[in-house]
């Protein structure tokens, strides 16, 4: 088979580090690499592969023009980015095979770049939601992350021998991630104290199978089908997977090969399986041999897609001739829209230019509208203002946004946009008119704000980041993306809270802030009522609000501080020196975290402090809001 394959980047941490025969059986092919690849030279088995660089813009012909003589590729992989360096690769004359991950924020918002390209790789709950565009869904497929040349029967330890009774390695940041990080903090605060818990992040690959030969149980809460399913059964571990992820059941059976769970039952779950270790042992053993039926690597796995795509009576001429029949507004917005994972993902710049490429390409898309669809042209419009807005190019962004005003007058996220900007300009009081027609045309026309989703989260922007979670996993929670207008309340009311606090109106600042809470308890708004409420010396207030908030993210460090120190100004030093007692506990837990690990010894003094000196306690909670 001959394999045109993309590569994103460094050879080395994308091919070599997928694990010593993750990718044997792809390299064995006679394959060639093409992208943005910094090596100058690829050996395999005393076979050198040859490499394609691609740094900036070029056509699909000039590609295959840089094939070495009579190399004629069966079938091309792309990656969703491989639209930013060749944006006319939907003009492929074989058959494309797309890597589309959840990861790839650009495959969110716009589903119908999928129809790009001719075969698609997706492990998402959500592949129904592709079902009303025209694209060939390889069927579900994992494979370890990382494996090594010893047999995958390899066992360290039996199941009651390994010294971790639980284990999670995964991001659980309280952006992207809010439900896995409460789950886990939950499960480390509820656990009897003789169980050890481990939760890690920033774990090397060759490091995963180690920690996981220590473990009995992988804890998964995805919505996707996960590598950890695979890793759990290569390991002997016992996989728990959250009952709401669909997925993962069509490959392994519940209660058979893993043991699926809800936050209710999770606990009574890990003790029972962790006690009855002949039960767990005949399920690992289960997942095992399903293990040895499958594909066992990366390479291996989408090897057997390109095989079953090349099988396939699908032509690349009908993907050429649909995509040329298509409106050009949309097809060119598709092209756009990926040239933002160079702002996601910041380590990645590809091609250099691609702020202007990205806007050059949108402009295109916005100049081509020719219909009255408004379903047409709102997408890639809505998309421009958002993109200029998060690069911080207000003029460019306004010029959008007038647009967008002119047009679809109707549609709330373009006043909040334009209320942010006003108030960077320091606009004040424009910019409180803006906040509040958000509100207004939010609460009218909630439809459009369910429909046209604002595309891209804002870096750091703790709603914005749950209302993007919110709409992406939609598939599992079953919901019909109200998320969205609560998501633009709080931001709104938030705003009008600080717009107050800058005219020194710390009660009406409090109103607003209390009022972005009623419809989300974010902390980012709640630890500014908080703070209002600690310098009022309202520590009641201060209670109520900081607890409100800790029942959404019991992980927030600042309100977990805020509660203790109301506890302590209202004299129930007790409940104060437990709290902080169970929140070292449960920190101790996140290992690898250097914030969780200080804090975990801070809170321990505090509490001995706790015993002799109120003040002193108070004093080393106001330092530590102060650098958080």
């Amino acid at each position: 088979m001959k394999i045109l394959y993309f590569v994103l980047g460094a050879l080395e941490s994308r091919i070599k580090n997928s694990g010593s025969i993750g990718l044997n059986s792809l390299l064995r092919q006679d394959i060639i690499f093409y992208g943005p690849i910094p090596e100058d030279r690829f050996v395999f088995e005393e076979k050198e592969i040859p490499i394609i660089k691609i740094w900036n813009e070029t056509s699909i012909n000039e590609l295959f023009n840089a094939l070495p003589e009579k190399w004629y590729p069966d079938i091309v992989t792309c990656e969703t980015s491989v639209l930013n360096i060749i944006p006319d690769i939907y003009k492929c004359p074989v058959k494309t095979y797309l890597m589309a991950r959840d990861a790839w924020i650009d495959t969110i918002y716009n589903k119908g770049i999928v129809e790009l390209f001719d075969f698609i790789r997706y492990d998402g709950i959500d592949r129904d939601s592709y079902i009303s565009f025209n694209p060939n869904l390889m069927p579900l497929s994992g494979c370890p992350t990382f494996l090594e040349d010893s047999k995958i029967e390899k066992r360290v330890r039996k199941f009651k021998d390994r010294p971790i009774d639980v284990i999670a390695i995964a991001n659980y940041i309280s952006l992207s991630y809010h439900t896995r990080y409460e789950l886990f903090f939950e499960l480390a605060k509820n656990m009897p104290q003789n169980f050890k818990i481990k939760f890690l992040i920033a774990v090397k690959r060759n490091e995963i199978n180690n920690y996981y030969r220590q473990s009995k149980i992988i804890i998964d809460w995805s919505y996707t089908l996960a590598n950890r399913s695979y890793e759990a059964a290569i390991n002997g571990c016992l996989l728990f997977s959250h009952e709401d992820n669909k997925v993962i059941e069509q490959v392994w059976k519940p209660w058979e090969e893993y043991i699926p769970f809800n936050n209710s039952n999770l606990i009574e779950l890990v003790e029972y399986y962790v006690l009855h270790d002949d039960e767990s042992e005949k399920i690992i053993t289960n997942a095992l041999k399903k293990l040895n039926t499958n594909p066992i690597s990366w390479g291996d796995s989408i090897l057997s897609h390109l095989h079953q795509a090349l099988e396939s009576t699908h032509l690349p001429s009908d993907r050429i001739k649909y995509l040329d029949s298509i409106d050009q507004t949309t097809l060119l917005h598709r092209l756009a829209t990926p040239l933002y994972f160079n702002y996601h993902f910041s380590q990645y710049s590809i091609p250099n230019n691609w702020k202007e490429v990205y806007f050059q390409r949108i402009d295109k898309s916005i100049a081509a509208y020719k219909n009255e669809e408004e379903q047409t042209l709102l997408p890639p419009l809505v998309e421009a203002s958002r993109m200029a807005f998060i690069l911080n190019r207000y003029e460019l962004a306004l010029e959008y946004i007038i647009k967008l005003k002119s047009i679809f007058p109707n549609y709330a996220w373009t006043y909040y946009l334009h209320g942010r900007i006003l108030f960077d300009q320091k606009e004040y009081r424009l910019s409180e008119e803006n906040f509040k027609k958000a509100i207004s045309y939010g609460k009218v026309y909630p439809e459009l704000l369910t429909k046209y989703i604002l595309p891209f989260a804002e870096s750091e922007n703790v709603c914005d980041h749950r209302r993007v979670t919110d709409y992406l996993w939609q598939s599992s929670y079953n919901h019909n993306n109200e998320y969205q207008e609560k998501a633009l309340n709080n931001l709104c009311y938030t705003a009008l809270g600080d717009l107050f606090l800058i005219n020194n109106d710390a009660k009406k600042a409090t109103e607003q802030f209390i009022l972005a809470n009623t419809n989300l308890p974010i902390p980012s708004s709640l630890n500014k009522v908080c703070e209002l409420y600690l310098k009022a010396n309202q520590y009641n207030e201060l209670l109520e609000a900081s607890t409100m908030g800790l029942d959404d993210s019991p992980y927030d460090y600042k309100l977990f501080i805020f509660k203790t120190i109301a506890l302590i100004k209202l004299n129930r030093k007790k409940e104060a020196r437990s709290i902080l007692k169970e929140e070292a506990k449960i920190l101790k837990c996140f290992e690898r975290n250097k914030i969780a690990e200080k804090l975990s010894l801070i809170f321990r003094l505090l509490a001995i402090s706790l015993y002799f000196e109120k003040q002193l306690s108070i004093m080393g909670f106001s330092l530590l809001l102060k650098k958080l």
